[in-house]
């Protein structure tokens, strides 16, 4: 099967006038008092608390603290957004939606989602050591295209907030959960980072591998590889760079890679429904079955934003690319059940965007009190993908 979508709109969103309020201005000696969150998955920025919208923030340190039991975007999701089912504990995070309606998963306002299978790998695109913060509005929205019927999840990836030359952190974690009998259940994680800013420019790099080891259950069995997440290697790789022209004007460029493949030797056992469950054993692959999961997924945009372009008007214009190649399992021919004309396979998606997005934010004051702002815009998106087998056929 390949799917091509084109998609071009022209966006025009007005805020209702806002009536000033007493700002609260910070304590020193009040531990208590929190930050005003300004929200951009919006496309009209603004604080949280004056959003119109149904906004959950999640901040970088709620996503280290979820990410150091387990570091599964989908995991982490499920545990942060109510909204959000809970994770399958499988690589299909099919059955997570937002009440129940599909999500648009975008890094950085770039989609991931595909038309073929989507929201099957959707969330399991990014490294959470990648990301800032996670901005998700609830309810359907077509802000940034079609698929978010039940909402947006944006990942918003790390910038440099450091006024050093160079600065860096380091982490490293090593996981076991049955390290008293020695079932190469073990796994680790490493992270690295440096940011820094030298004059106008300023720049992060971002690497990490995070390795897991065999699943296993309570009673010490190896859990079915099948849609596993044991003995799986991700990989993410970020880079930004960005360069203030002067104060009013600034130029990004963003490339994240990520990759989570899995390498096992077990196989799934033939389970019996309410007898036995599937369980991994110890076999041979069928020779022709690939190593299961994302090989790749590559994120990129080029970003210009302006401020005060014209008097009480902001301008942010980008362009941005994705590629994307994910493999499902292995089917064997089943007689009984044929499919693929009648021979084994594995089936992929691969998918190549390439987009443009123009936004120009204008303010208006009609006095002191009232005040309103609205922002037109422009978005082009063309979508390739295609779902053949690793061999070949479509």
């Amino acid at each position: 099967m390949n799917f091509k979508h084109y998609t071009l709109g022209l966006m025009l969103s007005v805020a209702y006038p806002t009536f000033a309020q007493e700002q609260v201005k910070p304590n020193k000696e009040d531990d208590t008092h929190l930050e005003e969150i300004i929200v951009s998955t919006t496309r009209l920025p603004e604080v949280k608390r004056n959003t119109s919208s149904s906004v959950i923030v999640i901040t970088q340190k709620e996503i280290e603290s979820y990410a150091q039991l387990n570091s599964d975007m989908s995991v982490i999701l499920g545990l942060a957004v109510p909204s959000i089912g809970l994770s399958s504990n499988t690589t299909s995070n099919r059955s997570q939606t937002l009440r129940g309606r599909q999500i648009l998963v975008l890094i950085d306002g770039i989609p991931q989602s595909t038309p073929l299978r989507n929201t099957d790998r959707d969330l399991r695109t990014i490294s959470p050591y990648a990301i800032e913060r996670i901005e998700v509005i609830e309810g359907a929205t077509s802000l940034y295209g079609s698929g978010g019927a039940g909402g947006i999840v944006n990942f918003i990836t790390k910038k440099s907030n450091k006024d050093k030359a160079f600065s860096g952190s380091t982490s490293l974690a090593l996981t076991d959960a049955f390290i008293s009998k020695g079932k190469n259940t073990n796994g680790y994680k490493l992270n690295q980072q440096f940011n820094g800013k030298i004059d106008n420019f300023d720049y992060l790099v971002n690497a990490g591998v995070i390795k897991s080891g065999r699943s296993v259950d309570g009673e010490g069995e190896y859990i079915s590889p099948r849609y596993g997440l044991g003995e799986v290697t991700t990989q993410n790789l970020l880079a930004k760079v960005g360069y203030d022209i002067n104060a009013n004007n600034r130029i990004e460029a963003m490339y994240n890679f990520y990759s989570a493949l899995q390498n096992t030797d077990l196989v799934a056992s033939d389970g019996k429904y309410l007898e036995a469950p599937q369980i991994g054993v110890i076999g041979k692959k069928d020779p022709a079955a690939k190593n299961e999961g994302t090989k790749y997924n590559h994120n990129a945009y080029l970003k210009y934003t302006s401020k005060e372009i014209f008097t009480n008007t902001d301008l942010e214009a980008s362009v941005f690319g994705q590629k994307l190649y994910t493999l499902f399992d292995y089917r064997a021919h089943n007689p009984k059940s044929p499919r693929w004309e009648e021979t084994g396979g594995q089936a992929t998606i691969k998918a190549e965007k390439i987009g443009a997005r123009v936004s120009i934010l204008s303010k208006i004051d009609f006095t002191e009190d009232i005040k309103t702002n609205y922002i037109v815009g422009g978005d082009f998106l063309f979508d390739k993908t295609s779902q053949p087998l690793v061999d070949g056929r479509l």
